[in-house]
């Protein structure tokens, strides 16, 4: 699953938690800030193994061969 506009990551461990050990995240983020606080609340909940961030900009970034899902709850507004 990709997250555009991740955010500080609540979506990002919302998701990891959903997919499992069998799955994968990524979150999307171009805020330097916002990614660092993911960074860590994905290590904070032992996530690591499931969930990633990027800072990135979904727009310019390629993912499609790593997604099966794409989810944003405010990313796509921009």
């Amino acid at each position: 699953a990709v997250d555009v506009g991740c955010g500080a990551g609540a979506t990002v461990l919302a998701l990891a938690r959903a997919v499992g050990p069998g799955g994968g995240v990524l979150g999307l983020d171009v805020s330097e800030r916002l990614v660092a606080r993911a960074r860590e609340r994905i290590a904070e909940a032992g996530l690591d193994a499931t969930a990633r961030v990027e800072l990135a900009d979904a727009a310019l970034r390629p993912f499609a061969a790593e997604a099966d899902l794409l989810f944003s709850r405010f990313g796509v507004m921009f």
